[in-house]
């Protein structure tokens, strides 16, 4: 993972990895969202499950195919859709000023190469 590359060549700490994830976290659109722009979900239906999920400890996607608001497909798509917009963590951490563009650009296109060559550790 890029972050852990970070770390260990001591360019953020442990702290500051967790910050900016926890940043990234927050920066993640919500799939209730998501379906509704994408015209998957009424604001009744978004309603109905918040509700239920309100009350019960499960994820919204489960809830919505419970609920018949959704299909599992349409679940997963949105959910790839929540992956593909996500704020890249070299971006979150440019904001955070914990690191500048240049340095976030350099690092990424050697863990990047380090990646495509096999040699970066969970990669």
């Amino acid at each position: 993972m890029f972050g852990s590359y970070l770390v260990e060549k001591g360019l953020i700490t442990q702290q500051q990895l967790a910050r900016a994830l926890q940043h990234q976290k927050r920066a993640k659109v919500a799939i209730g969202r998501l379906g509704y722009q994408e015209g998957m979900l009424s604001l009744d239906d978004i309603s109905a499950v918040l509700i239920e999920q309100s009350q019960i400890k499960k994820l919204f996607g489960e809830i919505a195919v419970a609920q018949d608001c959704l299909t599992v497909e349409q679940v997963d798509r949105l959910l790839d859709l929540q992956t593909r917009t996500a704020v890249p963590l070299g971006e979150i951490l440019v904001q955070l000023q914990l690191l500048d563009f240049e340095l976030v650009l350099m690092n990424l296109e050697e863990y990047l190469a380090l990646v495509a060559d096999g040699k970066a550790d969970n990669a």
